[in-house]
């Protein structure tokens, strides 16, 4: 019934962007999206709607494993989640502490995504670094790591792709599409 037209304007969700979202993750959790849904105490339209993307949000987000499938999410409903403000823009790493987060009400995610801008820079110092020509830059760098480089955890199941860094991106996309193993 969700995947059909008639079945979504039934249910309330035809214009709903979880919609969407339900779409990118039904490879990866389709089936407790669904449970989850038909489980709901549903009486009326809108409370068809609000428990469809509760739904979506956060068995996608219990289920997911890297970055990009969190920023996806988040992206694709940040109206819903009430991330609209240019304040809620988060680095790859950042959206990584919500992977597989279990949330218990949608604002859940936005108080989350509150506490790490919160926490930004604790734990770390402020420095500078400069280059040749005497250009310099002003930012926040980890103090177990080198300033001028970066390190990116693999969040994949896959033990053979730490040399591929130039293909993390597109192997990030392709998994939470469900084509990859």
């Amino acid at each position: 019934m969700v995947e059909s037209e008639d079945g979504q304007f039934s249910l309330g969700i035809n214009n709903s962007t979880a919609l969407k979202s339900y779409y990118d993750f039904k490879n990866l959790c389709g089936d407790q999206i669904l449970t989850s849904y038909a489980k709901s105490s549903i009486s009326n339209i809108n409370e068809s709607k609000e428990k469809f993307e509760f739904a979506v949000i956060s068995n996608a987000l219990k289920q997911s494993v890297t970055a990009y499938q969190v920023k996806l999410l988040i992206e694709t409903n940040k109206e819903i989640l009430g991330v609209t403000d240019s304040k809620y823009q988060l680095t790859d790493e950042e959206y990584g502490k919500l992977t597989g987060k279990s949330i218990t009400a949608l604002s859940d995610v936005k108080t989350m995504m509150n506490e790490i801008i919160n926490n930004r820079g604790k734990g770390q110092q402020q420095g500078s670094s400069g280059g040749g020509g005497g250009s310099s830059s002003f930012g926040t760098v980890s103090i177990s790591e080198p300033a001028n480089e970066t390190t990116k955890i693999n969040t994949l199941p896959f033990n053979d792709i730490e040399n591929f860094d130039w293909a993390n991106d597109s192997i990030e996309y392709l998994y939470s599409k469900g084509k990859g193993n």
